[in-house]
């Protein structure tokens, strides 16, 4: 089945979704709930990343494979390097799993996206032939399905040959009018490393937003914001757990507190709004509009009144006012440049500590309620 990859439950709030900031003309203001800390003058991590070798290559691929011919088969049997689109069911011990179904999915066979087993049973397929495969997963895969043994019953509903063009001189200067690959490469590289950096220095940003959060005191929040923003992770949440096809609570476990996500939007929410204020930084008009302009058509809208009507002219303001906010804070803070091993590790370690203190703080409730039970006794001795 598919491999298992990680990812951050950071992309599951959105803060664009959230209404704009508070205004006195509109609803309530912020600055009566929010104490800021230091937000200016701060050093933060930010990765530092090199672009290799492998990753140009794999742009080339990615280049190759949209230019590519796709001519669908009907004469012949899936091979490696076809793409298969499929249907399929897995079960374990004649039951159906989560995770383990899905229909018309475009496969690549030969990729590596899910396990070998699967792919390999599907070579020597046709279109519209249906076979069970059986897969053992790893000992280690994810928790729930390590050394288990499936049975996958799969249908094949269509085949397409790729074929991808020559890779050569002749290539690039048709296509980008560069003289040699090496030209090609080399634009390619340091296109690469712009994003790279741009990826960083925006991550870098959001952390010094999460810093100024957690040097802030917060004193309440007006009761429509905190509706607002917990309709909005619960469907946040919601929407996210059907695009990976499983339930929410199999991603986050039993434990998990819906209110934890819900304050911390509202306090970076407030907090946003607040840095906005007291800096003057504001969105105009001109800025809204020409966002419109540049996005409706991105999204998949039908025109720009159904872009603005879905995202609500607040929330998209708010979107343009928390990117305004990162660019000050990029700005005004210092930025301390290390490997993405030893930023990743610096994370781990500041979970490891917040773990630790609750689990002081729980050593010392468990202290002196013990204390208290002991007096108590001494008392009616």
């Amino acid at each position: 089945m598919k491999k298992k990859y990680l990812f951050s439950l950071a992309v599951i709030l959105t803060a664009s979704a959230l209404t704009g900031c508070g205004k006195d003309d509109s609803s309530e203001s912020y600055e009566k709930y929010v104490t800021l800390g230091d937000y200016t003058g701060m050093t933060i991590d930010r990765i530092k990343t090199t672009v290799t070798d492998d990753d140009v290559q794999e742009e080339v691929q990615n280049d190759l494979y949209a230019n590519a011919d796709y001519t669908e088969v009907t004469d012949r049997a899936a091979q490696n390097g076809d793409t298969v689109n499929i249907d399929y069911i897995g079960k374990i011990d004649g039951a159906e799993f989560d995770g383990g179904s899905d229909a018309d999915f475009d496969l690549e066979l030969g990729s590596g996206t899910f396990l070998s087993d699967f792919e390999d049973g599907i070579v020597g397929m046709k279109t519209g032939e249906t076979n069970d495969i059986t897969v053992t997963f790893p000992e280690d895969y994810d928790g729930e399905l390590d050394g288990k043994t499936a049975v996958f019953s799969v249908t094949v509903n269509s085949i397409t040959d790729v074929t991808l063009p020559e890779y050569n001189d002749s290539y690039v200067q048709d296509n980008y009018g560069f003289d040699t690959t090496a030209e090609f490469e080399a634009s390619l590289k340091s296109d690469l490393q712009e994003q790279y950096d741009d990826d960083a220095h925006y991550t870098a940003c959001a952390d010094a937003l999460t810093q100024a959060v957690d040097n802030a005191s917060f004193d309440g929040y007006p009761q429509e914001l905190y509706d607002t923003t917990k309709t909005q992770v619960e469907s946040d949440n919601q929407a996210f757990a059907e695009q990976l096809g499983i339930e929410w609570t199999d991603l986050v476990g039993e434990d998990y507190d819906i209110e934890d996500d819900v304050l911390s939007a509202i306090h970076e929410k407030m907090v946003v709004c607040v840095i906005a204020d007291k800096e003057k930084l504001t969105i105009t008009d001109d800025e809204l509009n020409s966002y419109i302009d540049d996005n409706w058509e991105l999204y998949e809208y039908d025109s720009k009144d159904a872009f603005v009507e879905d995202n609500g002219e607040d929330a998209l303001r708010y979107t343009l006012l928390y990117d305004k906010v990162l660019d000050f804070l990029g700005e005004n803070n210092t930025f301390n440049d290390i490997d993405a091993d030893d930023y990743y590790e610096t994370e781990e370690d500041d979970e490891n500590i917040d773990l630790n203190e609750e689990d002081t703080e729980a050593e010392e409730t468990s202290e002196t309620d013990t204390d208290r039970i002991e007096e108590e006794s001494d008392t009616n001795a």
